[in-house]
């Protein structure tokens, strides 16, 4: 073996470690550990690994695997082979733009992305809302792959029962791929980890490593079931050719599973910092960033909230969504295109002036209809002790300056 596939194998077992998935033995092992797999595991509910260029080329095979596996097994035809017949479509809520790109990008169609409507944290309506649109479907005569975000990205709230939406899947023979870029990552924590539960439900899984894992960016995860390997993967992204080399004996090799034929060594620096910091670190820094995004969440909540308004009830993981607090004019104005136009403006300035200063630097959002700004914690080094204090004080000048530019 060479130290490039020891390194990949290593990096990715760790991965799956850190997210508490059961996890297959690479091709490399030994016939005997192979054989003591095949004992110990059945081949659909432990998963592999690769490394991709991030989140959006992992949902893009999510889509694509999603689409080869219910040809095969929905509408008993092999799209990699045969093409695609425009009989899939996509069921999500709360996505991310991504999955309509994907849908874009594999012929699907942005149109034929169904997004359940949003229902806060009522989580009965929510599934009741995801089984209707897939019955609906089924019923249309499609077969439907359903795309399920773990943590929504402005957020972070996880607003469904994933073993109720699995069972949804599973009793319409409809593909199930998670979402997980960052919110996933509440599984390397016990405080947190309820809020992932039932990701080992899913077919394939979508994480993001330059987010939570803080590695350089051009790095994400594809995870998928074992045996979609040789029976879905394979077949959509094998590239066979005189001038390249065969591994029918051998490992399959990484091209054949995935969208690039020439890959860099993204595992390297996976398994540096997986190996330097381990479940444990990684739990610390989970857990710190949330810390840190209750402090903030709270302290605009209950403190300040003269100065801004937080647009959610909670803040579970490590998102805040917030806005400028109106003014008694904005408050008056009747709801439409000119009042969104005014907070919009407001809320850019704002942030213009919040980023300007160097200490903290947050995102533009809309969130339910409402310009917005939202701050995503997940740096490795941001600690309440080290950092609340400059960035409350920041945050409390700037907004009492814009008060008074009204």
């Amino acid at each position: 073996m060479s130290g490039y596939s020891v390194i990949k194998d290593l990096a990715m077992r760790m991965i799956l470690d850190l997210f508490n998935l059961p996890s297959s033995l690479s091709d490399s092992d030994s016939a005997q550990q192979q054989q003591q797999l095949r004992q110990a595991k059945a081949d659909d509910i432990d998963f592999r690994a690769l490394t991709t260029t991030g989140s959006t080329a992992s949902n893009v095979m999510g889509m694509a695997a999603g689409r080869q596996w219910l040809g095969i097994h929905d509408r008993k035809v092999d799209y990699s082979q045969e093409g695609y017949d425009g009989q899939v479509v996509v069921v999500t809520n709360m996505a991310h733009a991504t999955v309509w790109k994907a849908a874009s990008i594999l012929g699907i169609g942005r149109k034929q992305v169904t997004e359940v409507p949003e229902m806060g944290m009522d989580v009965k309506g929510q599934e009741e809302a995801f089984e209707n649109a897939v019955k609906e479907q089924k019923a249309a005569g499609k077969s439907v792959l359903v795309f399920l975000s773990f943590g929504e990205v402005n957020t972070g709230i996880f607003p469904f029962n994933t073993h109720r939406i699995a069972d949804i899947c599973a009793s319409n023979n409809a593909y199930l791929h998670i979402d997980g870029a960052f919110g996933i990552y509440a599984r390397c924590s016990p405080s947190y980890e309820y809020l992932a539960q039932g990701l080992e439900r899913a077919h394939s899984i979508t994480a993001c490593a330059h987010k939570w894992l803080n590695v350089p960016y051009d790095c994400g995860f594809f995870i998928y079931r074992t045996y979609l390997e040789k029976t879905i993967l394979e077949p959509i992204f094998s590239s066979s050719a005189a001038y390249l080399p065969s591994t029918d004996s051998g490992p399959t090799h990484p091209m054949n599973i995935s969208i690039e034929n020439s890959q860099r060594f993204r595992s390297l620096p996976v398994w540096a910092t997986l190996y330097a910091y381990g479940r444990n670190g990684y739990q610390k820094i989970v857990e710190e960033n949330c810390r840190y995004a209750k402090t903030l969440f709270d302290w605009m909540k209950n403190t300040r909230s003269d100065l801004y308004t937080v647009l959610t009830e909670e803040c579970p993981l490590n998102i805040v969504v917030f806005a400028q607090k109106m003014t008694p004019e904005m408050e008056s104005m009747s709801e439409g295109p000119a009042k969104t136009e005014a907070l919009g403006k407001k809320n850019a300035e704002l942030l213009k002036r919040i980023n300007g200063t160097g200490v903290a630097y947050f995102s533009p959002t809309v969130w339910k209809g409402r310009p917005a700004i939202r701050a995503a914690i997940s740096n490795w080094r941001t600690t309440v002790e080290a950092d609340w204090e400059p960035v409350r004080a920041m945050l409390e000048q700037q907004a009492t300056i814009a008060q008074e530019l009204v």
